[in-house]
């Protein structure tokens, strides 16, 4: 399927993005006690270390990258704790301007307020470029919708699209892309500019789809 023009798609995913922040948002005050969120971590889990499992990516010394998630988002701590508990290296991102910086998390990793409001390392922790993310077995990508063909809606920053394109225009090793969503946010098909990402995995607390142009 082409792209579109740029401004259709940017008001398309404009509307996207207000209506999944407005159910997200719901669904945290639905949850005060944050044990349906707690549930949906460990189902998302259970769904990604299959996956990584089926696909023989899970021995000890291959790196996974991930992001630490908002309130809003499908949790990931769990995630990161049974990635570690597996002998895998787990990255994690902070925001350095326009790019992201990925530093080494073992479990004990101090994470501080960003100035976008998302948890990150501390300027002590030591960063790691866009050569380690590329370098991982597979990378774990947030997403505020994704379609079957794997095309995501993000925040809009573009931060995941630019580390991507450097990791998928690699003549070498090109890493799983996995994003990672609630199973009510796979959409049929979202907007598609140039720039977009595709991912190979969409996982939700429910399900894997391996997706396909």
């Amino acid at each position: 399927m082409a792209t579109m023009s740029t401004t259709d798609a940017a008001e398309q995913k404009a509307h996207i993005r207000a209506r999944v922040r407005a159910t997200r948002a719901a669904r945290v005050a639905a949850d005060p006690t944050g044990q349906v969120r707690r549930e949906i971590s460990e189902a998302l889990c259970e769904q990604v270390m299959s996956e990584l499992g089926r696909r023989e990516l899970l021995s000890p010394g291959n790196t996974v990258a991930i992001y630490v998630a908002t309130e809003s988002e499908p949790g990931t701590r769990t995630l990161r704790h049974s990635l570690n508990a597996a002998g895998i290296t787990v990255l994690i991102p902070r925001v350095d301007g326009t790019d992201l910086q990925w530093i080494t998390d073992d479990g004990d990793v101090a994470l501080i307020a960003s100035a976008w409001g998302i948890d990150e390392p501390a300027q002590s922790q030591y960063a790691l470029g866009t050569e380690a993310l590329c370098a991982s077995t597979a990378i774990i990508v947030p997403a505020l919708a994704i379609d079957k063909r794997g095309f995501r809606v993000g925040q809009g920053g573009g931060f995941y699209d630019r580390a991507i394109a450097v990791c998928q225009n690699d003549s070498g090793h090109t890493p799983l892309f996995i994003g990672l969503i609630h199973d009510d946010e796979v959409m049929d098909v979202v907007p598609r500019e140039a720039h977009d990402a595709r991912m190979d995995v969409i996982a939700t607390d429910k399900r894997i789809i391996t997706t396909a142009e």
